[in-house]
């Protein structure tokens, strides 16, 4: 089992790697 840290800043991570992408491309 991971620190809460490790995890939100990793979920963080995902979540800009994905986000990021799909909404420079949506413009």
């Amino acid at each position: 089992m991971c620190s809460l840290y490790y995890c939100f800043g990793n979920h963080l991570f995902l979540t800009w790697m994905i986000f990021v992408p799909t909404y420079s491309y949506t413009l």
